[in-house]
């Protein structure tokens, strides 16, 4: 196999639990894109879990992602060499990604206290470490002797973080000398849990308020923009109708931005597309007590399709996922606070913002 050039400090003959677990029981259920966020309330506080699937911008990857790069999607997936073709099985919105090639990264953004792994777990798999924020990297397998069946499998979780913004590097290891073990990774999506209150020593409900449909009228806009509507169902690969938004702004010109403002609230998710027409955009967020932004961030919303010739056209606008994924988050805001969240295109190609189709606060009453 071809060797990626990230590497990693793990030691790679260290010890780990291995064999991975076996389990398709999530830490709780996926949520589609643009759905409402689902809570879970201890005493003292309430959490949100936010998904974040491997076809969403906020996850990138090292090299390309394709036939000949590092890494495979399900378009692109039955060629395999030496593995054989990964079951097409019940993946989260028809997505995944998987590699043979070592040292291949995966750079997760996510705001939270916990984040939850899951993907596949069989004699195909190997090796992997865990880095978050620049720390020492942890160790650990998706090896387990029999084959998976059924939807992703759970990976790993790291618990008890700082509440605030994190980068995860997952870099795949292969197989490690001496050991029983494949060469691969595979990641469908992960479940990451964000602290919602309580606010202020006061244990308040939370709740939801979005900007969708026809209220993106309400968005402040410079540029040229193009308010569309589509009406056609959207489906996973396993049948599942998304029930996505339908209604959505998009632009081609660099510079252009929308700019949404909210208050009383304790975390924001953006939704929109993504594929092979669109490209980079900026998401930048600022408080109203400084002027130093919270966030600001460049994101790529681009996603190639693999098809050669003529037959790329015909799937250009359509790509993997045609239903809508999360473009940008933030957790841990204080509701005492204003915000303004500002989304540039930043692509000088004339390619789309990804089109935004819905702006979700959590609100902390």
């Amino acid at each position: 196999m071809s060797s990626a050039t990230a590497s990693t400090t793990a030691e790679s003959s260290g010890s780990t639990s291995s064999p991975a677990t076996n389990s398709t029981v999530p830490t709780a259920n996926p949520v589609l894109p643009g759905a409402n966020p689902s809570f879970s309330t201890e005493p003292g506080v309430t959490h949100s879990n936010v998904t974040i699937d491997d076809f969403s911008p906020l996850i990138t990857y090292s090299g390309t992602v394709g036939a000949s790069g590092d890494w495979l999607s399900p378009l692109t997936d039955s060629e395999m060499s030496a593995a054989r073709p990964v079951p097409q099985r019940d993946w989260f919105l028809g997505t995944y990604r998987r590699t043979e090639t070592k040292n291949a990264t995966i750079r997760i953004e996510f705001w939270g206290s916990e984040i939850h792994l899951y993907g596949d777990t069989g004699p195909a798999y190997g090796a992997y470490s865990l880095q978050l924020d620049q720390g020492t990297p942890d160790l650990r397998s998706a090896f387990y002797p029999a084959l998976a069946v059924g939807p992703a499998h759970y990976l790993y979780s790291l618990r008890n973080l700082t509440e605030g913004r994190h980068e995860l590097v997952i870099t795949n290891l292969g197989t490690r000398e001496g050991l029983v073990e494949g060469e691969g990774f595979l990641l469908d999506y992960v479940l990451v849990t964000q602290k919602v209150g309580p606010v202020s020593g006061e244990m308040l409900t939370p709740g939801v308020s979005d900007v969708e449909g026809s209220d993106l009228a309400s968005v402040n806009r410079t540029g040229s923009w193009t308010l569309s509507s589509v009406d056609e169902d959207v489906v996973t690969a396993s049948g599942q109708n998304a029930s996505q938004p339908k209604t959505f702004y998009s632009t081609t010109e660099n510079g252009a931005s929308l700019t949404h403002s909210f208050n009383s609230s304790t975390a924001i998710q953006v939704f929109g597309t993504r594929n092979a027409t669109h490209g980079v955009y900026r998401a930048t967020l600022t408080a109203s007590n400084s002027s130093a932004p919270v966030s600001s961030q460049i994101y790529n919303a681009s996603a190639p399709c693999d098809f050669p010739g003529p037959e790329a056209q015909n799937i250009l606008p359509g790509c993997e996922w045609q239903g809508s994924v999360l473009k940008f988050s933030a957790a841990n805001l204080d509701p005492a606070l204003s915000y303004q969240l500002r989304l540039e295109n930043v692509d000088n190609t004339s390619k789309v913002l990804g089109t935004l189709m819905s702006f979700i606060s959590l609100l902390g009453d």
